[in-house]
């Protein structure tokens, strides 16, 4: 039984019956449950930008849909187009590597 000891039923933690369990108290391993996010992640949280995920979705989406040749496109295909889309002084494939790595782990964590 895993349970913090101020929510757990005494009953479970203090009863003289025989047991077959033993109480884990969340409290003695919260250390070893909660891992801080890695400093490069944690920057790119932080950092504001121009576009959004749903926008950058959208983008990506509507270049595959409405593809020029209509067949297959590569990863290369949604880069050449996004470093062609302007926003203020930069590109969307530069906001999209800053906010959040590139294509891949961008799509990745959206799948």
């Amino acid at each position: 039984v895993a349970s913090m000891r101020a929510g757990c039923n005494r009953a479970l933690s203090e009863g003289a019956h025989i047991r077959d369990y033993d109480v884990v108290w969340i409290e003695d391993i919260l250390g070893d449950l909660i891992v801080p996010i890695p400093s490069e992640e944690l920057a790119r949280m932080d950092r504001a930008s121009y576009a959004g995920a749903f926008s950058l979705m959208k983008v990506i989406r509507d270049f595959v849909e409405c593809c020029p040749g209509g067949g297959p496109v590569s990863s290369r295909d949604v880069g050449k187009y996004l470093k062609s889309v302007e926003i203020a002084d930069t590109n969307m494939l530069e906001e999209l590597k800053e906010a959040h790595g590139g294509l891949r782990t961008f799509l990745m964590e959206r799948s």
